[in-house]
């Protein structure tokens, strides 16, 4: 694992968060990675009084205590407000067949509040078990859009006469393009307009961020349009600000060990890993004893 000084992820303590997490985590458990905040724009932090407090007891909204509140008090109110409105959007991606931590990424989202799951595609390939992943990601009403291993597997199937898997697959979109909190999001498997397979690679193979990737990529994507872009395809796990857009991959479930929240409109991003094992930053065929299939 790299450095926090190198990776740009920085630990963050967020009690609330990270309880909700954990009353329901086993003891191997490892905790999430806060990604500090991108947004140049953000609101400013308030901070926060002794003499306000914000309550919300269950079945109501935020109420707050105004006993000898004093007007330099009153941006409590407005963070309060502005937590409550907040949306949480669950990122996975590159789940290649493989149904276990698939599983455990799409719980783990529920339980930390995702009100949408989204998936950056490479449902197919690797695994052997594609009809229980695809089964999961139906069962939890997952958005996903399609990948190289999609296209792969379609070619493969293409003389199998009703396969329901091909049929499923064949209906992904190649994007998605939406805007939820006042943000735009762009999702494509590995690069816009609507690559499969020129990835956005910024990490070393120790996890470290590139300086040469970083501003190629920063140039490929000046005047993009879009307030986040999010990817899969390259097994890396960052979540970088390049140009105007905020450029996240949540990794492989299957090979990187991660999933991530999302937050917005903040922009702020959550690593959870997966599988009682640490995240692996930037994931190759050296660091895994796996034959890489033929195209399927």
């Amino acid at each position: 694992m790299a450095s926090e000084a190198n990776t740009g992820i920085a630990t963050r303590s967020n009690n609330t968060h990270s309880k909700r997490l954990n009353d329901k985590e086993n003891s191997k458990t490892i905790p999430p990675l806060l990604l500090p905040p991108c947004d140049p724009y953000r609101e400013h932090k308030f901070q926060t009084s002794s003499r306000v407090s914000a309550v919300r007891p269950a079945g109501t909204g935020w109420r707050i205590n105004r006993e000898r509140r004093k007007p330099a008090d009153q941006p409590q109110r407005c963070q309060a407000y502005n937590s409550a409105m907040s949306t949480k959007i669950g990122l996975i991606s590159d789940l290649h067949a493989t149904p276990a931590p698939a599983q455990e990424a799409l719980t783990r989202l529920a339980e930390a509040g995702a009100d949408r799951i989204l998936c950056a595609g490479d449902i197919a390939g690797y695994g052997d078990e594609l009809d229980r992943t695809i089964e999961l990601l139906t069962a939890h009403g997952c958005e996903a859009i399609c990948g190289n291993h999609e296209l792969w597997y379609q070619e493969a199937s293409r003389n199998a006469s009703g396969d329901p898997l091909s049929r499923f697959l064949g209906d992904l979109p190649a994007v998605i393009n939406t805007t939820i909190a006042g943000r735009s999001l762009y999702m494509v498997h590995a690069s816009p307009p609507q690559s499969c397979l020129d990835g956005i690679k910024l990490l070393d193979e120790n996890g470290n961020i590139i300086p040469e990737q970083r501003q190629e990529w920063s140039e490929r994507l000046a005047g993009f349009g879009h307030d986040v872009l999010i990817v899969g395809h390259t097994h890396q796990v960052f979540s970088e600000r390049l140009g105007d857009t905020l450029v996240i991959n949540p990794g492989s479930t299957k090979f990187n060990h991660s999933c991530m929240i999302l937050s917005v409109p903040e922009l702020e991003c959550t690593v959870i890993p997966l599988s009682g094992k640490p995240v692996i930053r930037a994931w190759n065929w050296g660091m895994e004893t796996i034959t890489p299939p033929e195209r399927r």
